[in-house]
């Protein structure tokens, strides 16, 4: 569904932002098709299950870092 659009809105080698990251699935398409992908997600629930199809679109090329946000719940500050 969202390949149409990365592929209209960028070209080869740039950068796509995906403010709501959810499941990861614009960098996946992103990565497939030799774009850069920033995701942004304040669940980390979704953020980890983003982790593993980012990785295996292009697991040679790529790292996923996850950088908590200081005013999004942690698992020790949601006890």
């Amino acid at each position: 569904l969202v390949e149409p659009c990365v592929l209209a809105g960028s070209a080869e080698g740039d950068t796509v932002l995906d403010p709501f990251a959810g499941s990861g699935t614009v960098g996946v398409v992103a990565l497939r098709h030799q774009r850069n992908f920033v995701g942004i997600e304040l669940n980390p629930e979704y953020a980890e299950m983003a982790r593993g199809p980012i990785e295996d679109a292009a697991p040679l090329l790529n790292s996923v870092k996850r950088t908590p946000s200081s005013s999004a719940p942690t698992p020790e500050t949601e006890k």
